[in-house]
């Protein structure tokens, strides 16, 4: 007959892992990746890495970033070629927002920690929005951007093609968007005239979307930048200027007066 069965050998106890190290409340909140969406305030784990880079995710704190630390911190860890290009333009916005008068750009002296990060932040940010190209952006984004390079005095090669790709898609711009171009621009002092002379074109075929604010950035920009539109522009303007003076405040009357005069 068959011989006894061998005896099987009982099952070895598995080793647990080592546990992770208890966190308080706050240690969790200040965390990497802490979910900070609204509602999630009271939760006590983190989210894994991926969820982390969400990029619906990554839009609701930059939007609700509150300074610009937290700004800094968001493109420091970010995964920016899954960004999206509204994340992109975000967070340039964000970014030139905070940095405002926290932050010299002006070059010559040694910059500090916080400039150091700032340029950081848009050397990142320049790479991949030069790898995505203007065609990824919606005229919101580029004209959000295009603001933030000028308030940031960013200058980069960025400029020429984000300029003509706005030229050409000129009618998909809302008049806020139009007006911003044109000032940071002139705060870059950059001077790219096929768009300049196409918004000469499109200002006065739609001159009463615009508001009292964004007239008097637009002759400021043109004024700083010595350069006369074609199409009728200034016309337009002093047209619409003298049936609507009495929305304009003193100080931008003055200022588009003597920013006429520099057109002359």
């Amino acid at each position: 007959g068959s011989g006894p069965e061998p005896m099987q050998r009982p099952p070895q106890e598995e080793v647990p892992g080592e546990l992770p190290t208890p966190k308080t409340w706050k240690e969790l909140r200040t965390h990497d990746r802490f979910d900070n969406s609204p509602g999630n305030k009271w939760r006590t784990y983190l989210l894994p890495e991926e969820d982390l880079q969400d990029p619906q995710r990554v839009q609701e704190r930059l939007v609700r970033a509150s300074s610009i630390n937290g700004v800094l911190k968001e493109v420091a860890r970010g995964s920016l070629k899954e960004w999206t290009s509204l994340n992109l333009a975000t967070a340039w916005h964000r970014l030139a927002k905070f940095s405002k008068g926290k932050v010299a750009f002006a070059h010559g002296e040694r910059p500090s920690d916080l400039e150091d990060k700032v340029y950081s932040a848009q050397k990142r940010l320049a790479d991949e929005v030069g790898r995505k190209g203007p065609e990824a952006f919606e005229p919101r984004g580029i004209s959000n951007m295009m603001y933030a390079w000028g308030v940031s005095r960013f200058s980069s090669k960025l400029l020429a093609p984000f300029c003509k790709s706005a030229r050409l898609r000129l009618k998909e711009f809302d008049a806020q968007g139009i007006s911003n171009m044109v000032f940071a621009l002139a705060l870059l002092g950059f001077k790219y005239e096929p768009l300049l002379n196409a918004i000469g074109e499109e200002v006065p075929k739609r001159i009463r979307d615009f508001s009292p604010q964004e007239v008097s950035s637009m002759v400021y920009a043109y004024g700083k930048l010595r350069f006369i539109p074609e199409g009728g522009f200034v016309d337009a303007i002093v047209d619409y200027v003298s049936r609507r003076i009495s929305n304009f405040r003193m100080a931008q009357l003055c200022q588009m007066i003597s920013s006429l005069a520099r057109l002359d």
